[in-house]
């Protein structure tokens, strides 16, 4: 998420702003407003760079919450 805001600060509107996720486990939440454009996240592989969260329903989070990426 701090790659994000980093990007949201230090780039022109259109210009494309790539993120790369090292190899691990970030138990976190990733928000990326609608009007940020041309994000790119690249990560080390299926296996080796997960983004994750364990919120949901039975936590009292809506469905619509529960998502690790939303916009």
């Amino acid at each position: 998420m701090e790659a994000i805001l980093n990007a949201s600060t230090k780039r022109r509107h259109m210009e494309r702003f790539v993120i790369y996720i090292k190899n691990g486990v970030y138990n976190e939440y990733v928000q990326v407003s609608s009007e940020m454009k041309n994000i790119v996240m690249i990560g080390d592989g299926i296996n080796n760079t997960i983004i994750t969260g364990n919120r949901s329903h039975g936590e009292n989070f809506t469905t619509f919450n529960c998502a690790t990426f939303c916009t």
